[in-house]
Protein backbone atom coordinates (compact mmCIF):
# COMPACT_ATOMS: atom_id res chain seq x y z
CA UNK A 1 0.00 0.00 0.00
CA UNK A 2 1.33 2.97 -1.17
CA UNK A 3 -0.09 6.88 0.43
CA UNK A 4 -0.06 9.52 -1.68
CA UNK A 5 -0.13 13.72 -1.61
CA UNK A 6 -1.56 15.68 -4.05
CA UNK A 7 -2.10 19.17 -3.74
CA UNK A 8 -3.79 21.85 -5.52
CA UNK A 9 -5.94 20.22 -9.07
CA UNK A 10 -7.98 23.06 -9.31
CA UNK A 11 -10.47 21.04 -11.75
CA UNK A 12 -7.99 20.13 -14.26
CA UNK A 13 -8.89 16.50 -14.36
CA UNK A 14 -6.50 14.77 -17.11
CA UNK A 15 -3.85 15.91 -15.33
CA UNK A 16 -5.03 14.40 -12.03
CA UNK A 17 -5.63 11.45 -13.63
CA UNK A 18 -2.45 11.65 -15.93
CA UNK A 19 -0.73 11.77 -12.94
CA UNK A 20 -2.44 9.45 -11.11
CA UNK A 21 -1.35 7.00 -13.79
CA UNK A 22 2.04 7.65 -13.64
CA UNK A 23 2.68 7.14 -10.01
CA UNK A 24 0.36 4.01 -10.81
CA UNK A 25 -2.14 4.76 -8.24
CA UNK A 26 -4.26 1.53 -7.33
CA UNK A 27 -7.39 2.55 -5.73
CA UNK A 28 -7.80 -0.75 -4.26
CA UNK A 29 -4.39 -0.54 -2.39
CA UNK A 30 -3.49 2.87 -1.98
CA UNK A 31 -4.50 5.99 0.10
CA UNK A 32 -4.89 9.25 -1.73
CA UNK A 33 -4.31 12.50 0.26
CA UNK A 34 -5.62 15.43 -1.78
CA UNK A 35 -4.60 19.38 -0.16
CA UNK A 36 -5.84 22.79 -1.74
CA UNK A 37 -8.31 23.60 -4.29
CA UNK A 38 -10.60 20.41 -5.59
CA UNK A 39 -11.91 22.75 -7.94
CA UNK A 40 -11.95 26.42 -10.21
CA UNK A 41 -9.56 26.96 -12.52
CA UNK A 42 -9.29 23.80 -14.61
CA UNK A 43 -12.05 22.67 -17.45
CA UNK A 44 -12.88 19.83 -15.36
CA UNK A 45 -14.11 20.65 -11.68
CA UNK A 46 -17.33 18.73 -12.12
CA UNK A 47 -15.49 15.39 -13.38
CA UNK A 48 -12.29 15.68 -10.73
CA UNK A 49 -15.21 16.12 -7.73
CA UNK A 50 -17.16 12.93 -9.51
CA UNK A 51 -13.94 10.65 -9.68
CA UNK A 52 -12.83 11.75 -5.92
CA UNK A 53 -16.34 10.96 -4.74
CA UNK A 54 -16.17 7.10 -7.06
CA UNK A 55 -12.99 6.34 -4.63
CA UNK A 56 -13.93 8.24 -1.48
CA UNK A 57 -13.43 4.88 0.50
CA UNK A 58 -9.15 5.57 -0.29
CA UNK A 59 -9.03 9.31 -0.53
CA UNK A 60 -8.99 11.88 2.57
CA UNK A 61 -9.35 15.83 1.59
CA UNK A 62 -8.04 18.92 3.16
CA UNK A 63 -9.31 22.01 0.89
CA UNK A 64 -7.84 24.90 0.06
CA UNK A 65 -8.63 28.76 0.48
CA UNK A 66 -12.36 28.16 0.02
CA UNK A 67 -12.93 25.75 2.92
CA UNK A 68 -11.25 24.01 5.96
CA UNK A 69 -11.91 20.62 5.50
CA UNK A 70 -14.92 18.76 3.94
CA UNK A 71 -15.90 15.56 5.23
CA UNK A 72 -17.11 12.65 2.17
CA UNK A 73 -20.10 13.30 2.95
CA UNK A 74 -19.36 17.00 1.71
CA UNK A 75 -18.87 15.86 -1.61
CA UNK A 76 -22.13 15.33 -2.87
CA UNK A 77 -23.59 18.61 -2.39
CA UNK A 78 -20.37 19.71 -4.68
CA UNK A 79 -21.16 17.42 -7.47
CA UNK A 80 -24.54 18.63 -7.69
CA UNK A 81 -23.59 22.24 -7.58
CA UNK A 82 -21.18 21.98 -10.28
CA UNK A 83 -23.64 19.85 -12.07
CA UNK A 84 -26.08 22.70 -11.96
CA UNK A 85 -23.24 25.24 -12.80
CA UNK A 86 -22.49 22.87 -16.22
CA UNK A 87 -25.82 23.01 -17.04
CA UNK A 88 -26.59 26.70 -16.84
CA UNK A 89 -23.51 27.34 -18.68
CA UNK A 90 -24.82 25.06 -21.71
Amino acid sequence: MAVWAIGDIQGCYDSLKALLKKIDFDVTRDKLWIAGDLVNRGEGSLETLKYLYSIKENVEIVLGIFFFMVSKSQIQPLILYFSHQKLKSS
